[in-house]
């Protein structure tokens, strides 16, 4: 009987080189990516010299003669446009004493890279609860063809999955975080039953199971997110509504007995409530089953009026039973209690702002743990860069229209770090990024 092959381990990682449009109406948007994934082939060793100890890269065109996973991304959207290139790396693994030299092999690992470029729209399912103050998650799910029991994705642990911020449109609208959060199923899919208490595991085993029954193709969802920025939500919609609401109580000024001033008026403020809640829901955001801060706010506002026009409307019945003076005392009673209820929910607003804000902290929080980590891995990009090319190919690389300058590019200017003396040298390299724009447009 033959052995059961075990799944080839696939390494990617996600580079957000454009976030575009997002609509919010369509729960959809426009992105420029990149897919870097790699996969050890050892097919590869005959494309390489093995008497030399270092480090080697190749392009390829032709890559049909090796094994592929067959990636694509699943919430995409419209036949994007994409372009694919190949290119084969031999990594040096170090220096060992070697008693037969056919062992030479085993000093290296052949690496087969793949990267996807990836133009057009991507589906998310957008959580408008905190609206206008919300902060989305901008998602792209990394899958592949094969199942589970072939491919296993995972990562890429030494190179980290980035964000092009200075490649962002619509920063007045958006603000774009450093980090990016990747979540997979791939814990699921290489666990194992554990030796050390096999009673007590038993149950968390037979659940793992389970869940590897039902996954059956792996699965890795790269996130990078934005916030809203709320200033025109804030002068055109909330402070809008409160101009509408406020008159409510220049509306008492008027006479209590003479209700046919009264009634018209505060009707016409209803009207014009629900008419610019109407207008601004329409164009801005998408049906959901739930109701946004913004629409709590408009909706209170509305009924906050219609209160106040069922009082005046009742009001005149006082009069068969009490005199003037005291209808207008309790008139005035009533006009308190209004006060008293427009102050409340307006705390109760700042308090729901302060919690979307306490969101944002977390986000903040999460980007200088990212920028953290990112400069630990810092010198090891650099090195690897300086094992597999001189200062002048590195320049030379910089100023190529090609999808792997880019990417050097990229990893270049996130590694920098103006205290280390060997990024200094280097920086002189990112001068071409300004201009990685440009090279996008020609791919």
């Amino acid at each position: 009987m033959s052995m059961k092959q075990k799944p080839r381990l696939v390494e990617t990682r996600v580079i957000f080189l454009r976030i575009g449009e997002i609509d919010t109406v369509n729960e959809r948007f426009f992105a420029e990516i990149l897919v870097e994934s790699r996969w050890e082939e050892p097919k590869l060793s005959s494309e390489f010299d093995t008497s030399k100890l270092c480090c080697e890269e190749k392009e390829i065109n032709n890559s049909n003669k090796y094994w592929n996973p067959k990636i694509y991304i699943e919430n995409s959207l419209n036949d994007p446009k994409q372009t694919v290139h190949y290119k084969i790396m031999k990594e040096y693994q170090g220096k060992q004493i070697l008693i037969n030299p056919e062992e030479t092999k085993s000093l290296f690992k052949f690496w087969l890279y793949e990267y996807r470029k990836i133009k057009g729209h991507f589906f998310e399912k957008l959580n408008l609860e905190y609206f206008p103050l919300d902060v989305q998650d901008l998602s792209v799910i990394v899958t592949t063809f094969k199942s589970n029991k072939e491919v296993l994705l995972m990562q890429n642990k030494e190179k980290l999955s980035l964000v092009g911020s200075n490649m962002t449109i619509d920063k007045h609208i958006w603000h774009l975080y450093k980090h990016v959060e990747i979540k997979s199923n791939y814990e699921f899919l290489v666990c194992e039953n554990t030796k050390n208490d096999p009673e007590e595991d038993v149950e968390k085993n037979e659940k793992r199971k389970s869940i590897q029954n039902i996954i059956q193709f792996p699965m890795i969802m790269f996130q990078c997110r934005v916030s809203r920025r709320f200033g025109y939500y804030f002068w055109n919609a909330f402070f809008l509504i409160f101009l509408i609401t406020s008159p409510v109580f220049a509306i008492f000024s008027i006479r209590p007995d003479q209700p046919h001033f009264r009634l018209p008026t505060t009707a016409t403020l209803l009207l014009t409530s629900i008419t610019f809640r109407w207008t601004y829901s329409a164009r801005c955001l998408p049906t959901v089953n739930y109701l946004t801060s913004l629409d709590s706010y408009s909706i209170r506002s509305i009924v906050f009026i219609f209160f106040c026009l069922l009082w005046h409307g009742f009001c005149t019945i006082f009069f068969n039973f009490y005199d003037f003076e005291v209808v207008n005392k309790i008139d005035k009673v009533i006009l308190g209690i209004l006060s008293l209820l427009f102050i409340l929910s307006h705390l109760i607003l700042l308090f729901w702002i302060r919690s979307a804000h306490k969101i944002r902290k977390i986000m903040k929080l999460k980007d200088k743990t990212f920028i953290t980590y990112h400069s630990k891995s810092s010198k090891r990009i650099i090195n690897d860069l300086l094992q597999l090319y001189t200062y002048e190919q590195l320049e030379e690389m910089s100023a190529r229209n090609s999808i792997f300058s880019t990417v050097y590019n990229i990893d270049l200017i996130n590694a920098i770090q103006r205290d280390n003396p060997i990024m200094r040298r280097l920086s002189h390299f990112t001068g071409g990024l300004s201009n990685i724009s440009e090279v996008n447009e020609t791919f």
